[in-house]
């Protein structure tokens, strides 16, 4: 059944709004609204600490909506993403593509995360496609699933806040809106297109309520009522109501308060413009990048929602600080179409843009719904079923021939054994032994003549490789066990990725940084950071990892083109990464098998050979330990038999117990 109203939603640490909507429309109405507070404590950073708390919530607030199935677009910093460019391709083979290069996008692990990716502008002439890939981590999704089961909900989709906006800018109906600051409780997002497609989109540490708890600290509110706890949304309705702060930094200076009542409000209002620095500083450093990527761009008019639009003041503030551009703060976003009963409820439907674009449809970290995949299950329960009925006559039919073909093996490899055991298998074993010793003291000698110049043509290959396309090396010297690298490359961003890579690097046991310095040239404007980087060389050599007696590509365990310490221990806790954990796991497993080897010494000589075979079965195992316990004590004699010394330990339990 096709989905034609969803409940999007957006939960942050404060509040929760919810709105019920048309789903995939580019102009939808808006039928029902509402948001309520976040219980506290239960949401941090957009993950739902406590889901039974908010499930209980949510379906009191939401009760009387008319629909379950459900669109969440998540307000949180845990989701990654990059603007990047790509060659041209087809569709379908760009998720493979991104993949192959997430490394370079996200330099950090990302094997927990789901990766998804829109296609911002295409460049046919360049045969380029502009694209921006989100990361999100897999089990914030699960928590967001969990959510839904306990509030009894059908996900159709989830979708990140940061796009939600974008989605909804980029509709043909909002073609004013080429600059747009989301100011909500805890932070701002800027949103900047050129002709509908997306330029720039940045997060700024700033919310509505850095100015509500300068507020309260100022101690303005104390004197309404002093019984009465002010809280963040107290002073932020207050800020809204009465202007607190001042036109511009200047003016502070410009006032000159000639009452106690006066000096009070002022002191007030200072606290709040100070505080305004914050958003007014990285405002200005994302303009002033967006400038020198675009100098020919126009800067006219920056339109603001969210909670922080209602502010009094902020409009002249912003106006005054960056000339030449006009502020419009939206009390409600234009071309939004609600019923009677939203419109009556007076909410500001800018608070509620998130929820507007994730309703139109165009990016999700989910696939399925749960109705798609109990149909898929069906399906594929009848042909799984059909199939194991088919295999099951085949089976039969096989078996038959199968059991005749292991038996007449099982004949052939006892003749094999037969002859081994007259061949003189244990003199064989002795060469063994002696030959194994041999590549026991060359793999010593080896390890103590080794040099790390000779693993330079692997080193440069890798560095070749892994290093980023903007880095530049200007110098390199080796002194001892360490390298030196002179570097440069284009960003600050792009020296902690270098490192991180560097750190990535087998041949590397630890990496640091020297010296830095940043520079900007006067006539291109571009940004260059150079750093020195000085690698110490990690202590290993070529290890037979596998035991064939010969160290190759075969040893290479983990992929990564170098044979070391690595590969010895592998990923033995399977968690996607070789780190100290896996070592313990290895050490571990070594324990064990020596405690097996320590418990197959049964005479404690040191040694594992035929004469811990006490009761001369053939086989080293639990009943030789008890029979030279016995033994030991007094009481199996020496010159017994080997049958009668398997049937005094087995079967005369009570006697050796005695």
């Amino acid at each position: 059944m096709a989905v034609t109203k969803v409940l999007s939603i957006e939960v942050t640490d404060i509040v929760t709004r919810v709105i019920e909507v048309d789903y995939g429309k580019k102009d939808p109405v808006v039928h029902k609204a509402i948001v309520f507070s976040t219980p506290e404590k239960t949401v941090s950073d957009g993950v739902i600490e406590g889901v039974e708390t908010l499930a209980k919530e949510f379906q009191r607030q939401t009760h009387g909506f008319g629909t379950k199935n459900a669109v969440f677009t998540l307000a949180t910093n845990k989701v990654m993403s990059r603007e990047v460019t790509i060659p041209e391709m087809k569709d379908d083979q760009i998720p493979d593509f991104i993949m192959n290069q997430k490394s370079e996008y996200f330099p950090m692990d990302t094997s927990g995360h789901t990766m998804v990716h829109r296609i911002l502008d295409r460049d046919k002439e360049k045969k380029q496609i502009k694209i921006i890939v989100y990361a999100v981590p897999q089990k914030l999704v699960s928590n967001y699933q969990a959510f839904a089961s306990l509030a009894g909900l059908n996900i159709v989709s989830i979708d990140y806040s940061g796009n939600s906006i974008y989605q909804w800018l980029s509709n043909e109906s909002h073609k004013e809106m080429d600059m747009y600051l989301q100011i909500n409780e805890r932070s701002t997002l800027f949103t900047v297109l050129e002709k509908r497609k997306f330029a720039l989109q940045r997060n700024i540490n700033f919310g509505a309520y850095a100015l509500s708890d300068r507020l309260i600290q100022s101690g303005y509110l104390d004197g309404d009522d002093p019984s009465q706890v002010i809280t963040r949304h107290d002073a932020l309705k207050r800020l809204t109501e009465e202007e607190l702060m001042f036109p511009s930094f200047a003016a502070v200076k410009l006032s000159e308060p000639d009452t106690e009542e006066a000096e009070r409000l002022h002191s007030t209002k200072e606290q709040i413009t100070e505080a305004m620095r914050q958003l007014l500083g990285n405002l200005s450093r994302v303009l002033e990048y967006y400038h020198s990527k675009n100098q020919n761009a126009e800067l006219n008019t920056i339109f603001i929602g969210g909670c922080g639009a209602k502010i009094k003041g902020i409009k002249a503030f912003l106006e005054n600080e960056f000339s030449g551009v006009e502020i419009i703060c939206l009390d409600q976003l234009p071309n939004v179409k609600v019923s009677s009963v939203v419109a009556k409820s007076n909410i500001n439907t800018s608070e509620l843009i998130a929820c507007l674009g994730a309703a139109e449809g165009s990016l999700t970290f989910i696939v399925a719904s749960k109705a798609e995949k109990a149909n898929k299950m069906i399906f594929l329960g009848i042909i799984v079923v059909a199939a194991a009925i088919a295999a099951a006559i085949g089976l039969v039919l096989w078996g038959k021939g199968k059991v005749k073909t292991e038996e007449r093996n099982k004949e052939k490899l006892q003749i094999t054994i037969d002859d081994l055991q007259k061949s003189g298998i244990e003199e064989l074993e002795a060469k063994y032994n002696r030959a194994q010793s041999n590549i026991t003291e060359v793999m010593n000698a080896d390890s103590k003549t080794h040099r790390h110049s000779e693993e330079w043509n692997d080193l440069l290959k890798m560095l070749e490789e892994r290093s980023i396309t903007s880095l530049t090396v200007n110098s390199l010297s080796e002194s001892g066990d360490s390298l030196s690298f002179g570097v440069v490359v284009d960003s600050k961003l792009s020296v902690a990725k270098t490192i991180m890579q560097f750190q990535t690097m087998p041949y590397f046991s630890s990496v640091k940084v020297n010296s830095f310095s940043e520079a900007v040239d006067s006539l291109t404007g571009y940004t260059t950071v150079s750093f020195s980087v000085q690698c110490t060389l990690a202590d290993y050599y070529g290890q037979d990892i596998n035991g064939d007696n010969v160290v190759d590509e075969k040893d290479d365990k983990n992929g990564d083109g170098v044979v070391n310490k690595l590969d010895m221990y592998g990923d033995k806790n399977k968690d996607g990464a070789i780190d100290i954990r896996d070592v313990e796991a290895a050490e571990e497993e070594i324990r064990q098998s020596i405690r097996a080897l320590l418990e197959s010494d049964i005479n404690n000589d040191g040694m594992i050979d035929m004469s811990d075979d006490i009761n001369q079965d053939g086989i080293i195992d639990s009943l030789d330990r008890e029979a030279y316990i016995a033994f030991e004590a007094g009481l199996i004699p020496e010159a017994e038999g080997a049958d009668d010394l398997t049937e005094n330990t087995v079967n005369n339990d009570e006697e050796v117990t005695e």
